[in-house]
């Protein structure tokens, strides 16, 4: 009886723990920018970047040692395709730019997590 037990219990914890992505959960779909100073290539403080198209996506963004770094986070389902990039900070002149964002492939696709990237993927802010 022990072993039929054993068996059994052994059965259900093989069929349990063979899905394909167990204790994976994916973080919501995002791009980063970096944004430099197009004088010296420095950071740039009080960045603030929006992508407009398929979907609005207001990109936040912070310094991060001497780089500023920006990740755009989209709520749902992301949208690739055209937008219009716009990188604005205090003592620069506002940058538009054509962009594209690009739907990857997921890593595992029976886990349903999807990355994306940004091109162009930097902006140089010319000062004022």
């Amino acid at each position: 009886m022990r072993r039929r037990l054993l068996f059994g219990l052994g059965a259900l914890l093989a069929s349990t723990s063979c899905s394909p992505c167990p204790n994976v959960l994916c973080h919501a779909p995002f791009v980063d920018l970096l944004v430099t100073d197009a004088a010296d290539g420095g950071a740039v403080s009080g960045v603030q970047a929006t992508l407009s198209g398929p979907t609005t996506v207001f990109i936040s963004c912070s310094l991060n040692g001497n780089v500023t770094l920006c990740i755009g986070e989209w709520q749902g389902a992301i949208d690739a395709g055209g937008y219009a990039l716009q990188v604005a900070a205090p003592g620069f002149q506002t940058a538009a730019v054509p962009a594209t964002v690009t739907v990857g492939s997921p890593p595992d696709s029976h886990c349903g997590c999807y990355g994306a990237s940004l091109t162009p993927s930097t902006v140089a802010l010319s000062p004022l």
